[in-house]
């Protein structure tokens, strides 16, 4: 039990995020008695491997129509979102007893795109329009563009978890990665115009990632924590998606076996966690976007069962944000794991 425990501790899927509001929660999932998104400092065995399969949904707050108005009128960029799933793999494989490497990569779908309308009337085509006709139409002019929906291959991460030290129930390791460009850049909206990068699957950006994670046993609870940050650089369409800086911590319990789970090896445990992330403001051809960046919390309690080879956790965050300008503001996140060891 112990030997498969190990696997799965550092097993668990890094999750694909670009911008901060409208897009999914960044993450290196590895604890096996509860949290879905906080990494442990405790390392698979060697020549030891294990899958994940993720799927996230977050849904969002919509932006008012006078927000939109407002923007369309002052030319600001504006943009939202109705929701967004991911679908994670990742795969995992312990090479030596102190260091651990993955991959994941995902499927990443938003719903309801939508961005204030600009409308960039030619001067002389208004003058001619006064001189023939007398006047100037003023028809109501359309303040909010529906774009749809995008979805496609995401970005994959190269990761790696080694462990610094480990004493009796404490231990400490270095996370260390990079994104790359592999996912999809160029989805388009419905009326056939490429989308904004911050609505795309992919960034065609390579981002470095560097961290560190903390474990801590305590009887039957354990404490896990980690700091991740992302170096993101300037991909597709001349955009930069903002650095991102992540701390997660989180709380588990094991639960005793009750009902037909008694005599079984079937184990629960309980965790609460609380997801931090800050991201820089987007850049678009040197241009920064005022309404892009800030930080939101999350906090998620979850369920997590599991028996010597199999492993099912659940679980579902309210979000807090400061974000800066306007932007979709993020209401719950769901988030469901199944993972196996190989």
């Amino acid at each position: 039990m112990k030997k498969l425990t190990n696997l799965f501790v550092s097993s668990l899927t890094l999750l694909p995020a670009i911008a901060l509001a409208d897009h999914t929660t960044i993450g290196l999932q590895s604890s096996v008695t509860g949290p879905s998104t906080t990494s442990s400092a405790n390392l698979m065995e060697a020549g030891q491997s294990g899958i994940t399969l993720q799927f996230q949904q977050v849904d969002f707050k919509s932006i008012s129509e006078a927000d939109f108005a407002h923007a369309s009128e002052h030319d600001e960029g504006l943009h939202g979102t109705d929701s967004i799933n991911s679908r994670g793999f990742t795969f995992t494989y312990g090479l030596t007893e102190r260091l651990t490497l993955g991959f994941s990569i995902a499927d990443i779908r938003r719903s309801g795109l939508v961005e204030a309308a600009h409308h960039h009337e030619d001067e002389h085509e208004a003058e001619l329009e006064e001189q023939f006709d007398g006047h100037h139409d003023e028809e109501e002019e359309e303040i909010i563009e529906r774009l749809g929906s995008a979805g496609g291959i995401g970005d994959a991460r190269l990761y790696a978890n080694y462990q610094l030290f480990s004493s009796g129930s404490r231990s400490a390791s270095m996370l260390f990665g990079i994104k790359a460009p592999t996912g999809e850049s160029d989805e388009k909206s419905r009326d056939g115009h490429r989308l904004e990068t911050e609505f795309q699957p992919g960034s065609d950006s390579w981002d470095p990632l560097l961290g560190i994670a903390f474990s801590q046993q305590f009887n039957n609870w354990t404490l896990n924590s980690n700091l991740l940050y992302s170096f993101t650089t300037e991909g597709a369409q001349d955009t930069d998606l903002g650095d991102v800086f992540n701390y997660n911590f989180a709380l588990s319990h094991a639960l005793p076996q009750f009902g037909p789970l008694e005599g079984s090896s079937w184990k629960v445990n309980f965790s609460l966690e609380l997801n931090g992330e800050w991201r820089d403001k987007v850049e678009i051809a040197g241009a920064t976007e005022t309404n892009s960046g800030g930080s939101i919390t999350y906090l998620a309690p979850g369920f997590s069962f599991n028996n010597d080879r199999i492993y099912i956790n659940a679980s579902v965050g309210k979000a807090l944000e400061n974000l800066n300008g306007i932007q979709s503001e993020p209401d719950t996140r769901f988030i469901v794991d199944f993972g196996w060891a190989l």
